[in-house]
């Protein structure tokens, strides 16, 4: 069977006039990978499942990833790693870093969100935001890039935040906030229109979760899910492909327990089993097939999940401890099978006793106490690991890597 090894595709956004085609262009270009239907690994089947020799202590209570860079949180102070081309790690400066590094001054920190190239962060009850501003993301300074963590005004008492490819989203007093890039509506505000400050989205008081993917958003609203934006691929789950700038509720996916979001396609668990929809040509739905769905649906083998994450066009999720993975898998991203892509979750031999997963674009880390493990594409050193060598294997972080 072909292989051909991929490349990453970056998403070239210009002028609105042609941002048109802009999703289409990104997934177009994408390098077709082999799928595999894999042998799913039921509760019977006997694997190795001890993690790998590992002495590290990061400690690191949380990660967030962006297309190719990360932030971590531990004991309220944040780390960061990656690409740095617009500033996003925050270290006054846009050199690369492939060694995780104390950011200075952004103590107190409780929660992170990271976009394509921008992040956001809540600390001391106060919102800041770095990295790209192109299109106003950052929520400050106009649309001039900050390679520093800057406080936005106004936004006191965020409670929660995600960001987008450009765009951002945060519930402050139990109302959604939107800024940023809005060509597909992901703003759920002002038409179509570009915001660089942070605005009300009317009716999305009372939310108890936002999240957010490529140019869409989720939310949870009165225990049930709404969506919002581009809608290319049915990752909206409302049955259709039509772009949405309001945002609507999801016919019978109320009473969510969580819900993650790919760049074009989303899981969720619900009534103890997983569900997903939207893109699927890399068999990331792990539904059995490549065809996009544009409903949320069942997968089936996979009940009694606990922990999800999606990168761009792969998944993660953790079922009684033990990691399971799906979807593209070029860079090794998948922990399984070398680079073939597969399109049924199948355990990831030796990667058990897991906390957290959390999926970057190509990438991604799995959490077990302390103990820190990454894979996949690390070509801007998001990996952690002090080099940019891809990794199709979780490997262990080495805690001389780590920069106070």
């Amino acid at each position: 069977m072909r292989k051909i090894l991929p490349k990453i595709i970056a998403l070239i956004l210009v002028l609105n006039s042609s941002i048109a085609n802009a999703e289409s262009t990104y997934i177009s270009k994408i390098d077709n990978h082999a799928i595999v239907n894999s042998v799913l690994v039921n509760d019977e089947v006997e694997a190795e499942l001890v993690l790998p020799e590992n002495t590290n202590n990061f400690g690191f209570s949380k990660i967030e990833c962006g297309a190719f860079h990360c932030y971590a949180i531990r004991d309220n102070q944040l780390y960061s790693v990656g690409n740095n081309q617009y500033g996003q790690l925050g270290w006054s400066g846009t050199t690369n870093q492939s060694n995780w590094r104390i950011v200075n001054g952004m103590s107190g920190v409780t929660a992170i969100a990271s976009g394509d190239n921008h992040g956001y962060a809540i600390k001391d009850n106060n919102l800041y935001s770095v990295g790209n501003n192109n299109y106003g993301q950052l929520g400050r300074d106009g649309k001039v890039n900050q390679s520093t963590w800057g406080l936005v005004s106004e936004m006191s008492g965020v409670t929660d935040i995600a960001a987008g490819i450009s765009h951002g989203y945060a519930i402050k007093d139990a109302q959604l906030y939107s800024v940023g890039w809005n060509y597909f509506g992901q703003l759920g505000r002002e038409g179509k229109i570009n915001q660089s400050t942070w605005g009300i989205v009317n009716e999305m008081n009372g939310l108890a979760t936002i999240v957010s993917g490529g140019n869409h958003g989720y939310a949870i609203k009165d225990n049930q899910l709404y969506s919002v934006g581009y809608n290319g691929n049915g990752q909206l789950g409302r049955g259709a492909t039509n772009d949405q700038s309001d945002w609507g509720v999801v016919s019978e996916m109320n009473g969510l327990i969580k819900i993650v979001s790919g760049r074009h396609h989303g899981y969720a668990i619900k009534d103890n089993k997983l569900y997903s929809v939207g893109y699927n040509v890399f068999g990331q739905l792990g539904r059995s097939g490549t065809t996009n769905q544009s409903t949320w649906e069942v997968i089936n083998g996979m009940d009694g999940v606990t922990n999800i994450s999606a990168g761009t066009i792969h998944g993660y999720a953790v079922k009684g401890g033990i990691l399971y993975s799906v979807g593209y898998n070029g860079y090794g991203q998948l922990g399984r099978n070398g680079k073939t892509s597969q399109s049924d979750w199948g355990i990831v031999e030796g990667m058990s006793g897991l906390d957290n997963i959390v999926a970057g674009g190509y990438f991604g880390y799995a959490i077990s106490g302390g103990e820190i493990y990454s894979v996949g594409n690390n070509e801007n050193g998001q990996l952690g690991l002090g080099d940019t060598a891809n990794r199709s294997e979780f490997t262990p972080l080495d805690p001389a890597t780590l920069v106070e």
